[in-house]
């Protein structure tokens, strides 16, 4: 019990150091961002990437800004058919709504969120986290995270989409 318990505090605090890295890395908005065309970024963590059929997954998307203009942004956690209902654990400030395509390109749950302002204030990251049974069938099943600004475009696209796969065994 103690290894399993050390194991997701190491996971979890891995995962801060990574979005805390991703954020120092970007380093502060330059001029030229801050007058112009929001620029958002999403990150993915689970408390797990590997869990067993019918285990409850934990998932978390983080949303963060690289620009100081900090317009409204539109978010969508995507997972793939064969998950359970996902129950939204944490969405602070966020308005969010969940439903279920059962046909198209990509079938399954999605989280569909809005905000006014994604990280204002001097804070580091936004975040969305889920929790949602696991499916049944053995396999990898893919888990998305998107971001766009609700009007207009993004000034750099590139890191508005990230996905993981979840192992399920």
């Amino acid at each position: 019990m103690w290894q399993i318990t050390r194991g997701r505090r190491v996971r979890a605090i891995l995962g801060a150091l990574a979005l805390a890295a991703l954020v120092v890395v970007s380093g502060p908005a330059s001029a030229a961002h801050a007058a112009g065309q929001p620029d958002f970024r999403t990150v993915l963590e689970a408390q797990s990437w590997n869990v067993a059929v019918d285990e409850t997954a934990y998932v978390t998307a983080f949303y963060n800004r690289k620009t100081a203009d900090n317009g409204p942004a539109k978010v969508t956690l995507y997972l793939q058919k064969g998950f359970g209902a996902p129950t939204i654990l944490n969405a602070e400030g966020f308005s969010c709504t969940r439903g279920y395509q059962a046909g198209g390109s990509f079938p399954g749950w999605y989280i569909t969120c809005t905000k006014p302002s994604i990280a204002p204030n001097g804070a580091w990251f936004d975040a969305i986290q889920v929790k949602a049974q696991a499916p049944s069938t053995a396999g990898d099943y893919l888990v998305i995270s998107g971001i766009d600004p609700a009007s207009g475009a993004d000034l750099d696209p590139s890191d508005n989409r990230t996905d993981n796969k979840l192992h399920v065994s």
